[in-house]
């Protein structure tokens, strides 16, 4: 694997990636710490693509954490506030979560944190408005109450 610099904990992923495209099995040959899919993610997306592990890693980083703004935006459009509110909430939690790539590895992109919440949230929604026409996941922000 060529050298990349490498930041926070993706020390340890790059490492534990080397393992794993080795053939070793995670939690019986080398230990990891997280679920699998952040092991396998980047893996395949290093594979698919032709690309170094590093930056199938970094790769695969950049697309959870480009995914969990996303996620950010469809819970705060889910709950039940003024337009204004919901904008200022998605900048305060949008720019709470931008210290993380400078100094955490993958295991902390807003993907993993707002993914639970923004289907319970959408589930919610399901329930308490049965009536509601069946649209796309994020035309849920729609505004209709």
């Amino acid at each position: 694997m060529r050298s990349h610099p490498a930041i926070g904990e993706s020390i340890y992923f790059l490492d534990r990636l080397q393992h794993l495209a080795a053939g070793e099995l995670p939690y019986k040959q080398f230990e990891f710490a997280y679920g699998t899919f952040l092991l396998y993610l980047p893996l395949a997306t290093a594979y698919l693509f032709r690309l170094s592990l590093a930056d199938g890693y970094y790769i695969s980083w950049i697309a959870e954490f480009a995914l969990g703004i996303l996620l950010i935006y469809g819970c705060v459009s889910l709950l039940p506030a003024q337009p204004t509110r919901k904008n200022i909430m998605f900048l305060l939690l949008t720019f709470s979560w931008w210290a993380g790539p400078l100094s955490f590895g993958e295991n902390y992109t807003p993907f993993r944190f707002f993914l639970p919440p923004f289907l319970c949230l959408l589930a919610c929604r399901r329930i308490s408005s049965p009536s509601l026409p069946h649209e796309p996941l994020w035309s849920c922000s729609s505004g209709k109450q």
